[in-house]
């Protein structure tokens, strides 16, 4: 997509994909936010969500779940079941490289235990549309403004450069992930002695000197601290910095 089409958001294309495994409760507190979200008409959005070998009842719970989105977004609503389980890691990254298609313009993570504003899409779309009118090359940006992240200077109001970010809630340009071929690398030593999917994306970033950023306040939170990225369950767990709240 030329710079031109993407300063207005026309025919932007936006693949959202969610990786789950189990937690039925707090994937379907996602689907009724997401039921919430205002989405921009003249964006395309679709959604796909890749399970990672859960219980068969329980993936039957996530197909359900999945189809009361169907009228909500103009593009395909699709799930996945994984005959084993890969691992949160490989199956975010595979779930993105199945939806990475020749049209796709960006691809959007959102994890499965993510708290949503109504307007983090609308807020999303809005930076990647000023970033483009105003020629900042910017490869990730993210709803979530994370506290483990380190946080730089305000690139406008409501939109800060991260020096890293992680991916609860991150679109992510579609030419980066195809350049970077992330999903040839899965394989039986993935992640041994090397950083995850998005530590991965963000060397990237930092070898183009092109830039990352979050919104601030942020438009996305964990719903808490079972599910969200600690170790077992203990010390800090990843939260936003300031988010806004639900609306």
């Amino acid at each position: 997509m030329d710079s031109s089409s993407e300063a207005d958001g026309s025919g932007l294309r936006i693949a959202l994909v969610t990786a789950t495994r189990d937690r039925r409760q707090l994937f379907e507190a996602l689907v009724e936010d997401l039921k919430h979200t205002e989405w921009p008409t003249h964006v395309s959005w679709s959604w796909h969500v890749s399970d990672d070998a859960s219980h068969q009842t329980t993936f039957y719970g996530f197909q359900q779940a999945v189809n009361t989105m169907i009228p909500y977004l103009d593009g395909p609503v699709t799930i996945w079941r994984n005959s084993e389980a890969l691992g949160c890691d490989q199956n975010v990254v595979l779930a993105v490289y199945r939806e990475l298609t020749d049209d796709v313009d960006w691809v959007g993570v959102v994890d499965s235990d993510m708290s949503l504003h109504p307007l983090w899409a609308t807020k999303l779309i809005e930076s990647i549309e000023w970033a483009a009118k105003e020629g900042i090359e910017l490869d990730m940006v993210g709803a979530f403004n994370s506290a483990m992240h380190g946080t730089g200077s305000a690139l406008r109001p409501g939109l800060v450069e991260k020096g890293s970010i992680g991916g609860p809630c991150t679109f992510i340009r579609a030419s980066l992930l195809r350049s970077e071929r992330l999903s040839q690398r899965v394989g039986p030593t993935w992640g041994k002695g090397e950083p995850g999917w998005d530590w991965k994306l963000v060397d990237a970033v930092k070898k183009k000197g092109t830039k990352m950023a979050a919104l601030s306040p942020s438009y996305a939170q964990h719903m808490g601290r079972v599910g969200a990225h600690a170790p077992a369950g203990r010390g800090p767990y990843d939260q936003a910095n300031d988010f806004i709240g639900k609306g």
